[in-house]
């Protein structure tokens, strides 16, 4: 037991004396003397609440100003459906109506006389309804009138350049000429239809116009006019008698 002791006793005094070992660094003060350096504490980390406010504010800025032009989007595009509906309930734009009036036949090329040249006129009523849109016909490549029978274009002419008013009813003359005879390739059926007095025509229109509103020009469309007529003679100097008369209408 005292050998015990004495050997704890041994190495306390050991210990107490043992010299401390120095620090890796040191600091000089103000008398230029050594010094250790003060003991560092780690720093909770640090978070900028402003920069995190800043952040979300941006990007509310920029989620609003896309609502904002999404809204103006759509209010215009109603602001438009509004104007249109309001123009086309105010205007009430009808399409022209078109009919064959009458058929005059001065000279027909018919076989076996093949001496003379297809000459008529037709008598082209055009009905414009609009109350406040007017129609003006023009001249041009499109500009032409043509008496089709079994797809022989046997007469051809051009329609009047004039200017159609607001609710006007306006007939005009087309005179037509052409070369082709008819009955060439199909004198027996040409034979049967003026024998049962149903001779079929197609009376073909297609005009250039444009659509004004007072002094205001609208839109330039091309009308196209497809009317079969069924005609009871074409003997020329005769009077010629519409069966039927069915038109139909395209615009490009």
């Amino acid at each position: 037991m005292d050998c015990a002791h004495k050997r704890d006793d041994v190495q306390a005094t050991e210990t107490m004396s043992a010299p401390s070992l120095p620090p890796k660094y040191v600091m000089l003060d103000n008398n230029q003397n050594l010094r250790p350096p003060p003991q560092r504490r780690n720093l909770p980390p640090y978070h900028s609440h402003s920069a995190h406010k800043h952040h979300k504010s941006g990007g509310n800025c920029c989620l609003k100003f896309i609502c904002c032009c999404y809204c103006c989007l759509f209010v215009l595009i109603l602001i438009f459906t509004i104007l249109a509906y309001v123009c086309y309930a105010t205007l009430k734009p009808a399409v022209p109506r078109y009919n064959i009036q009458s058929l005059v036949v001065k000279s027909l090329r018919l076989p076996p006389d093949f001496a003379t040249d297809n000459e008529m006129t037709a008598t082209v009523k055009a009905n414009n309804p609009n109350e406040y849109i007017s129609i003006k016909y023009e001249q041009g490549l499109d500009n032409r009138v043509e008496i089709i029978y079994s797809d022989r274009v046997i007469c051809e002419g051009d329609l009047p350049e004039f200017e159609q008013p607001e609710k006007n009813v306006s007939i005009f003359q087309i005179p037509l000429k052409g070369l082709a005879a008819i009955g060439l390739d199909n004198q027996e059926t040409f034979m049967a239809d003026r024998k049962a007095g149903k001779i079929p025509l197609l009376v073909h229109v297609k005009a250039p116009i444009t659509i004004q509103l007072g002094s205001f020009t609208l839109k330039k469309v091309v009308v196209e006019v497809n009317c079969k007529v069924i005609v009871d003679n074409l003997t020329p100097g005769e009077k010629v008698g519409i069966v039927s008369n069915t038109c139909n209408y395209d615009w490009s």
